[in-house]
């Protein structure tokens, strides 16, 4: 969830859910095919070296957009 151009040893990740339901701050995007739901009620920082795994994709710049809105909603940074 954060820029590329960060280089830290942490990571803001929103989790992803195949089975979650929907809400208000979980937009759904497509991963491999199937209908995913970006959990971003759920934020965390991970450790990049441990916890996190191959990239799965990018958001198309539309769904990035529809992420910043509701990321700053969720934020309360509207």
């Amino acid at each position: 969830m954060q820029s590329d151009d960060l280089t830290l040893s942490t990571a803001i990740v929103a989790p992803t859910s195949t089975s979650a339901h929907p809400y208000t701050f979980r937009p759904e995007v497509t991963v491999h095919g199937e209908p995913t739901r970006l959990m971003l009620d759920q934020l965390r920082a991970v450790d990049v070296e441990k916890a996190i795994g191959d990239r799965v994709g990018r958001l198309s710049p539309a769904e990035m957009v529809e992420v910043n809105r509701l990321l700053r909603a969720v934020l309360d940074i509207l």
